[in-house]
């Protein structure tokens, strides 16, 4: 499973997604794996670019307000991000 599809769902560039790193001074990609983390969410980020593995572990000293996890939780396209299937009652962004 790949948290951010391989980049196939766009979650990453996503306006909402990249309004919120700004705002928590983070990348896109750390606000997606803190919104699993505080959804209680299991994420295994691959990367082979050093400097994104230190950041995927830089998850862990903010927190995500309420509003912004639900921002966050409202992008849901009820897709997979690996096969591109509609996922009836996904509630995965």
């Amino acid at each position: 499973w790949a948290p951010f599809g391989s980049g196939a769902t766009g979650v990453i560039a996503d306006p909402v997604v990249n309004a919120l790193a700004e705002k928590y001074k983070k990348n896109a990609g750390q606000v997606v794996l803190r919104w699993l983390v505080q959804r209680g969410i299991c994420a295994l980020p691959k990367s082979s670019n050093e400097c994104r593995m230190k950041g995927n572990l830089d998850v862990f000293d903010f927190e995500l307000a309420p509003e912004d996890m639900s921002a966050i939780s409202a992008l849901n396209k009820n897709l997979s991000s690996v096969t591109g299937n509609t996922v009836p009652g996904s509630d995965i962004a």
